[in-house]
């Protein structure tokens, strides 16, 4: 990642400041610091979190902090009466308030090296003719607008029908919707709006954008109602990946546009990983590239316990080999590392705990905006006991990508578990519509469970819990709600036969580490969670 500030960029692979297009002599020390806050920008750091960050918690006098923030701000041209970089808020600590850009190294260095090639062989400047191979990576998807099918009677607005105020408008929210998405490369609108979906043939627009996936659709009127349908294809194949059609009344398209919206960012979504699957499972696992790895990797990980869940950790340090700048590699490696914690797979859960924080942080420095990367963040602070601070980066995640229904469901729990039931609610459903077959049932009926809990329907969450039970691969978290549902519920019997099973597959300081963990939100919460791992000898 190259951060780009001022008259400077800090290249973090290269480890090497730049101001004015010259390298900058700094130490270690203060170069880790700059990183720090640039990674840190877009809140206040506390002098204690600079010296566990940099110092390793060690006991450091402010003078010395003083020394290196000046030594900082030497380096990237600002000074302590300026402060145009670099703010010091008096008896609190330091804020990044500089405007900052940042780009993928491998993005630029590719982008030089085109450079270089066009250079060489002598090219004129002007857009090359015919389609050029496309390099590996994000697969790229064009919107087309929609094609008016017919208007009917309806009066027109201001010299322009609704229904072709609603042809506009939708194509328009689905490119806003689906440039959250870090996983898809999404070609601007001025380009893909040249390309009406009835004039153009898939061919066509996958030779003159570089699109590996279309959407197009049309809006249509009959009678008094309104249908709006949408059509996903590869473009390469020209096949159809995934259809939709949507009926309802004129007076209903404003209050259902946001509905649809995420309806179809979501599918489309899905739709492309999973025909991106498909794809990298053909390849030879030798020649496998990142984003490929990646995909594989990530299905993996779904699979607990079969032998692929094992093997999804090697296919993603696969994946952060073939490209150590892919931050969205390292935020999977993450998660798997995560899930082996929570699953009790690792025989030493201490030191690969260490190693999963370490995976995670990197990932979120090499792209703090990517939602993948800020749920590793979250998932590893949840566990480590600071649900504040987990909130935080889960909450980023869905701004960045506020159709992400992995995040949100996490961000359900975490509300929940604040005391916010009613928020938690409402973001469940929302995660329920955007993906109501998910795979894996073990999130949402884990926030059903500890609902029901902290509602004290006891009743409810443990017969839950009892359908649940049967279920492969549940990790302990969700064991631990289980229990306590069985027990406060009234289904003793099932609860100590549970307790057996966790007590088999969970050693004797990973169940400690747990249940002694504050990560369990409200206090009356808390008391009940000790309770029941007392009850049952899991402490």
């Amino acid at each position: 990642m190259i951060y780009r500030f001022g008259e400077c960029e800090f290249d973090v692979t290269a480890f090497e400041l730049r101001c004015k297009g010259a390298v900058v002599d700094a130490s270690p020390q203060v170069l880790s610091i700059l990183k720090f806050m640039l990674v840190s920008r877009s809140r206040l750091v506390t002098k204690d979190e600079l010296v566990d960050e940099i110092w390793g918690g060690e006991a450091i006098s402010d003078a010395a902090i003083t020394v290196r923030i000046r030594a900082l701000r030497q380096a990237i041209g600002d000074s302590g009466t300026e402060q145009k970089l670099l703010k010091t808020v008096r008896g609190r600590g330091f804020r990044f308030v500089g405007d900052v850009t940042f780009e993928r190294r491998d993005a630029v260095l590719a982008r030089a090296e085109a450079g270089n090639a066009q250079l060489a062989v002598g090219q004129s400047e002007g857009p090359a003719v015919g389609p050029s191979t496309k390099p590996s990576g994000p697969p790229s998807v064009a919107v087309l607008p929609l094609r008016i099918l017919s208007a009917g009677e309806e009066a027109p607005q201001n010299g322009r029908s609704q229904l072709s105020v609603v042809a506009e408008a939708l194509p328009d929210d689905i490119l806003t919707a689906l440039s959250h998405l870090h996983e898809l490369a999404i070609i601007a609108r001025g380009s893909s709006f040249r390309f009406p979906s009835y004039d153009h043939s898939l061919k066509d627009i996958a030779g003159e954008l570089g699109a590996d996936y279309c959407l197009s659709g049309a809006v249509e009127s009959f009678g008094n109602h309104y249908a709006v349908s949408f059509e996903l294809a590869d473009t390469k194949t020209e096949t159809i990946l995934w259809r939709n059609r949507s009926k309802f009344e004129p007076e209903e398209v404003h209050s259902l546009r946001g509905e649809l919206v995420d309806q179809v960012a979501s599918e489309l979504s899905k739709s492309i990983e999973k025909h991106e699957l498909a794809r990298a499972q053909l390849m030879a696992p030798d020649i496998l590239d990142s984003w490929h790895a990646l995909h594989i990797g990530l299905n993996h990980l779904n699979t607990f316990p079969t032998p692929q869940f094992a093997e999804a950790q090697q296919i993603l340090a696969q994946a952060v080999h073939a490209d150590p700048g892919y931050a969205r590699a390292r935020a999977a490696l993450a998660h798997g590392q995560f899930f082996g914690i929570m699953w009790g797979t690792m025989d030493d859960e201490t030191e690969y705990w260490v190693e999963c924080q370490k995976t995670a942080r990197h990932a979120f420095e090499l792209d703090p905006y990517d939602p993948l990367c800020n749920l590793a963040m979250g998932r590893v602070h949840s566990n480590g006991g600071d649900l504040a601070l987990s909130r935080k980066y889960i909450e980023l995640a869905v701004e960045s990508a506020p159709n992400y229904a992995l995040a949100l469901s996490d961000l359900s729990r975490i509300q929940i578990m604040d005391g916010q039931i009613e928020l938690g609610k409402q973001t469940l459903a929302q995660v329920e519509r955007l993906d109501p077959q998910a795979a894996h049932p073990e999130s949402t009926s884990l926030t059903h469970i500890i609902i029901e809990i902290m509602e004290q329907n006891f009743s409810g969450a443990a017969d839950r819990a009892i359908r649940l039970s049967n279920y492969p691969g549940i990790s302990l978290r969700t064991l631990a709600a289980m229990l306590i549902a069985m027990h406060f519920g009234g289904k003793t019997t099932e609860a100590a036969k549970l307790s057996q099973r966790i007590k088999k597959r969970f050693s004797r300081e990973r169940l400690q580490r747990h249940f002694s963990a504050v990560h369990f939100g409200r206090p009356e919460l808390i008391e009940i969670v000790k309770h029941a791992a007392q009850t049952y000898d899991l402490t």
